[in-house]
């Protein structure tokens, strides 16, 4: 009776080591994902400008095949609205040449100026409205434009194997700017230097021309 006894509490507590194992690798796996220097937090995804959701595509197993996959259905996005944008040129044009001609009968309209205002009020009025609705889709279009843009960068580079901290600098386009204020190399000035040294040493020059008779 006391073996089984023992038996069962040997059983249980061993039990209970191993869930507490379990539940710490879980707590100190998930602690370690939040505090993991590859995740993109949230003042950054708002001044890239980009999907909340992948603020930890760079913790990934693979970064660059999830980027690439997500840099892919962007593209497959942006189709879409590239095609919404020709089909609004399109009709936008369309539509200004509708207006030109409404303008054009109205100038030309013979009769009392009631029969022009009646024109102005029943063709120039849906025209411009019609305008509108394009004006308020053109804007749409150009948000998403500017928001693909902003995301198609940040995929871009990770897609290309960038990661922090040298993905903030290309984010934010410091690298840029720190190119920008030193824009010369260090060959340039070997060459400046080795130059120098064979051309501004006049005395050393002469003797060596001296040596060679070519004085």
């Amino acid at each position: 009776m006391v073996t089984e006894q023992y038996g069962t509490l040997a059983l249980a507590a061993f039990v209970g080591v191993i869930l507490g194992l379990i539940i710490y690798r879980m707590l100190t796996g998930s602690n370690s994902k939040k505090n993991s220097p590859q995740k993109i937090n949230q003042n950054e995804i708002r001044r890239w400008k980009i999907d909340p959701d992948w603020s930890t595509i760079l913790m990934a197993r693979d970064p660059i095949a999830l980027s690439t996959s997500e840099y892919n259905k962007l593209m497959k996005q942006k189709e879409k609205n590239d095609k919404e944008d020709s089909d609004l040129q399109k009709e936008g044009r369309e539509g200004v040449k509708k207006i030109e001609g409404i303008k054009a009968e109205i100038e030309s309209l013979e009769g009392t100026p009631l029969n022009a205002a009646y024109l102005r009020e029943f063709g120039l009025g849906p025209a411009m409205a019609q305008m509108t609705r394009l004006r308020k889709k053109a804007q749409k279009i150009v948000a998403v434009h500017l928001r693909y843009a902003h995301q198609e960068h940040f995929l871009y580079l990770i897609k290309s194997g960038s990661k922090k901290p040298g993905l903030i600098e290309e984010m934010d386009d410091s690298i840029i700017d720190i190119e920008n204020e030193n824009p010369h190399t260090k060959s340039l000035e070997f060459m400046e230097r080795q130059v120098a040294g064979m051309m501004d040493d006049e005395e050393s020059i002469k003797r060596v021309n001296a040596a060679l008779g070519l004085e």
